[in-house]
């Protein structure tokens, strides 16, 4: 409940920082596959297709933004594939397997030790889940169509990845890993505006540039993340209830 709230006002946060609106004001939408979405942006040149995404697991609550392309993020705290003392890592990644390609479940495999594999298992994980988000394809997806392929580190302690569908290599979209404070992963993914899913309508209706297309800007370098504590959240009034 505690990170769900944060998430709230971290969404709200940024989306007062782009605009300028009060905090009151901004009005947060929702696809149907449940990508939330800047509803009530004013245009603007510099921000054509501003949207984010928003994750939390484990010690963090992340957020992450994109003036022009579409962006999802997913983190992944350590121990999550532990469902109690009976049951090893080896078996509890068995129940996994339907949601990863054979060539994925053998990187897992032979990634080394059981933390190693752990940590490899969370990297995959985590941008399956970014990908979806980015696109926000909800429940629809079926992460085991998406196959990952860990391309190793860009800068900085970043990492890259790759994906392709149904074993089509998806070259409009980018993947950016970065470890985080006690072990957790997150992943970004970057990808064209025109790959959104939203059956309704409200989030593409943001986008001032659809068409938007450059290489340059799919690939510019990550930046790493800005810590917030919540009281930096926090609007300078709140409304009395």
């Amino acid at each position: 409940q505690k990170r769900a709230l944060v998430s709230r006002l971290l969404q709200r946060t940024a989306c007062v920082h782009v605009s300028g609106l009060n905090f009151a004001d901004v009005e947060i939408g929702h696809t149907k596959g449940r990508k939330p979405y800047f509803a009530n942006r004013p245009a603007d040149d510099a921000l054509p297709n501003w949207n984010y995404n928003v994750s939390h697991e484990g010690s963090f609550v992340v957020l992450a933004a994109e003036p022009c392309l579409l962006c999802g993020i997913d983190v992944a705290a350590p121990g999550q594939l532990r469902r109690g003392p009976d049951r090893s890592f080896g078996e509890l990644l068995e129940t996994m397997r339907d949601s990863f390609t054979p060539r994925e479940f053998a990187t897992v495999r032979g990634a080394g030790s059981e933390k190693q594999m752990a940590d490899t298992f969370r990297k995959l994980w985590s941008l399956k889940e970014a990908f979806t988000k980015a696109r926000g394809a909800g429940l629809g997806c079926e992460f085991g169509r998406c196959e990952f392929e860990l391309t190793g580190r860009l800068a900085d302690g970043v990492e890259g990845a790759s994906v392709s569908v149904d074993a089509a290599k998806q070259a409009a979209f980018a993947f950016f890993i970065q470890p985080m404070h006690g072990n957790h992963w997150v992943s970004v993914a970057r990808g064209p505006v025109c790959a959104a899913v939203d059956v309704h309508g409200g989030f593409r209706s943001t986008f001032c540039e659809p068409d938007f297309t450059d290489a340059a800007h799919l690939h510019r370098r990550e930046p790493a993340f800005e810590l917030r504590q919540v009281h930096e959240l926090m609007p300078a009034t709140v409304p009395e209830a």
